[in-house]
């Protein structure tokens, strides 16, 4: 048989219901939610747990000392692989009393670093001097979009940008202070690292930022920024061993037993055609043109599907090597179920019609 023919010939059967494209095509969707979006969906949500992490200030690392910190050192640590940001702190008696609420003082804390990056705030689009004030504050004080703090002396202070400082756990100090940039001389009180991936035994690069503490001094103090969520999270063994990882490694041979069981279905049709005359390579491919037909539209829908919930769940970064990994399964179900078909094909026997006719 010509190619054309072949075409024709599973065109035919496709479009008389012979094929049963609809039937197979559903039992092949179910099997590809129950297992590989399922498996996409599992390792969302764990990539969100480890996003509610980071958001939480958890990756945050934290040392504490009276004074005693290089600010030189604290920012060199964002050289460090692993250290996504670093900044220092040094925490004044200078207070600032707004005109709105001249009984609630915002004690100065001066920043060596960039304090708008690490705390994921929102710079003024004009003011590249000024103060920083939590987005808490800021409704508070009905400064939200404004570009001066009004004193109760009078003056007028340039706000430079606002930051999200949530209660939920962390340290609150910064949420009620008013964060003022400066040089990176002379010594501070902290050096706060954002470490991503997270790993707490990043923790002992803290010990290098700080000089020897002079006698009767507290000794540096190390911690994370919020502790509620623990201190050593299995993000990384959590994903590679997630249950859904197995069934998503199943779902393909099962596709292939849908595969098989399509073809194996049609045996007394299949083995008719063979007594006329069909040679089995023919059929195979017009099997496998059949196969194409519910299977391929399948594996769409199931990238599609895939690709939805990767865009709103989950940051573009993440995406490809999520959406790669999906793409994989689905691509080995596609392979598995022509494979099953054809294996469908190749195992009917034209001199066993007799059987195949007595089994129907």
């Amino acid at each position: 048989m010509k190619l054309r023919a072949i075409a024709s010939e599973a065109g035919r059967n496709v479009r008389s219901g012979a094929t049963r494209a609809v039937t197979w095509a559903l039992i092949v969707l179910l099997i590809g939610l129950g297992t590989l979006l399922a498996d996409t969906y599992q390792a969302v949500r764990i990539v969100q747990s480890a996003y509610a992490f980071n958001a939480s200030g958890a990756s945050v690392l934290t040392l504490q000392t009276d004074g005693t910190v290089d600010p030189g050192r604290c920012l060199a640590l964002e050289t460090v692989e692993g250290v996504e940001s670093a900044m220092a702190l040094r925490f004044t008696e200078t207070t600032l009393r707004p005109m709105a609420l001249p009984e609630g003082p915002l004690p100065i804390v001066e920043i060596a670093g960039d304090p708008v990056a690490f705390l994921d705030g929102s710079p003024d689009p004009v003011n590249v001097s000024g103060i920083l004030l939590s987005t808490e504050v800021a409704e508070q004080l009905g400064m939200e979009g404004a570009d001066a703090l009004e004193l109760e002396s009078g003056e007028r202070v340039a706000i430079r940008g606002t930051y999200p400082f949530a209660d939920d756990g962390r340290d609150g100090r910064l949420a009620s202070s008013a964060l003022s940039v400066v040089p990176p001389a002379g010594h501070f009180d902290e050096c706060w690292i954002r470490v991503w991936p997270y790993e707490y035994a990043a923790v002992d690069l803290l010990a290098f930022t700080a000089d020897p503490a002079p006698e009767g001094a507290s000794l540096p103090q190390a911690a994370q920024l919020n502790m509620t969520l623990g201190t050593a999270p299995e993000f990384q063994q959590e994903f590679s061993h997630r249950i859904t990882r197995m069934a998503a490694a199943l779902g393909p041979l099962a596709i292939a037993l849908v595969g098989f069981a399509a073809l194996w279905a049609r045996r007394l049709e299949l083995s008719t055609a063979m007594q006329l005359g069909v040679r089995k390579r023919e059929l195979v491919l017009q099997m496998q043109l059949e196969t194409l037909t519910w299977a391929a539209p399948v594996c769409w829908l199931l990238l599609a599907g895939g690709f939805v919930l990767l865009n709103h769940a989950v940051l573009s970064e993440d995406q490809p090597a999520l959406f790669a990994g999906l793409a994989s399964q689905v691509g080995a179900a596609l392979i598995c179920a022509l494979s099953g078909a054809a294996a469908g094909v190749l195992c009917v026997r034209p001199t066993l019609q007799y059987r195949y006719l007595k089994a129907r």
